[in-house]
C-alpha cells in the first residue's frame, strides 16, 4: 500500500470491463500526493470496446469525463485535482489524445 508515486494506463481504458475495481487499486497502491495518469484516444478495437465507450466516441469530451467519473466514483476524499487536457497533434496529422489526471488525496 502507498508504494508509487506515479501510475500511469495509457490506451487501455476503453476495455476496462470493472474500471472500479482498477481505480480503487490505482489509490491504493498510490502514496498521499501520488499521481494517477490515464491516456486515450477515440481510435480502439470496437469488438473489444465496452458498449460505455463506444456509446461516447464521438465526442472528445464525453470520453474524458467518463474517465473523470472512474476516479470521482472511488473512495470518499480519495482523489483532488482531477483534470483533463487534449494533447492531439494538429487536427490534420496522428490520431487523438487525451489525458486525464488526479492526485490522491
Amino acid at each position: 500500500d502507498g508504494e508509487f508515486d506515479v501510475v500511469t494506463n495509457a490506451a487501455s481504458i476503453a476495455y476496462l470491463t470493472r474500471p472500479r475495481e482498477l481505480f480503487a487499486e490505482v489509490h491504493r497502491v498510490l502514496k498521499p500526493g501520488g499521481l494517477a495518469l490515464v491516456s486515450f484516444s477515440n481510435r480502439v478495437f470496437a469488438e473489444k470496446a465496452t458498449a460505455l465507450w463506444l456509446s461516447k466516441i464521438d465526442e472528445d469530451v464525453a470520453l474524458c469525463s467518463v474517465v473523470r467519473a472512474f476516479f470521482a466514483f472511488g473512495p470518499a476524499g480519495g482523489w483532488r485535482n482531477v483534470s483533463s487536457v487534449d494533447l492531439s497533434p494538429h487536427p490534420t496529422e496522428g490520431d487523438p489524445l487525451w489525458m486525464v489526471t488526479a492526485v490522491k488525496a
